[in-house]
C-alpha cells in the first residue's frame, strides 16, 4: 500500500499551512498566541490593513517590530478606535486592554 507516502505529504502539507514564515520585507509582525505562537500576520514596510481577516481579527497577542519601524493598532476597522503604537521590539504579551481586540494595523517605517 502506498499510504505512508500520502500521509507523510499531507503532514508535512499542515505543518507548512498553519506555521508562518518571516520574509525579509517583513517589518511588523503581529501573533495569534502570546510569546509570537500560532497565526502570524507580516506586513511590510508602510503597509496597512484596515480589516484584518476573520482568522486574526480580534486574535492578536503579541508583535515583534523590526528596527526604523513602529507597529499602530485599532480596536476597530477602517484604523477607529482606541490605538495603540509599539516601537522596534519583541512584545511577547500586549498590554492589558489590547489582548484579542485588534481589528485593524499600519506598519510604519523611515527609510534605512
Amino acid at each position: 500500500m502506498r499510504i505512508w507516502p500520502l500521509l507523510a505529504r499531507s503532514v508535512i502539507a499542515l505543518f507548512w499551512c498553519s506555521a508562518s514564515v518571516a520574509r525579509a520585507g517583513d517589518r511588523c509582525i503581529a501573533y495569534e498566541n502570546s510569546n509570537f505562537d500560532g497565526l502570524a500576520l507580516a506586513l511590510n514596510t508602510n503597509q496597512s490593513m484596515p480589516a484584518l481577516e476573520a482568522s486574526i481579527d480580534n486574535k492578536i497577542s503579541s508583535v515583534r517590530v523590526h528596527p526604523g519601524c513602529i507597529l499602530v493598532a485599532f480596536a476597530d476597522a477602517n484604523f477607529k478606535g482606541t490605538s495603540q503604537t509599539w516601537g522596534p521590539g519583541d512584545y511577547p504579551t500586549l498590554p492589558k486592554g489590547w489582548d484579542d481586540v485588534i481589528s485593524s494595523v499600519q506598519c510604519s517605517c523611515r527609510p534605512q
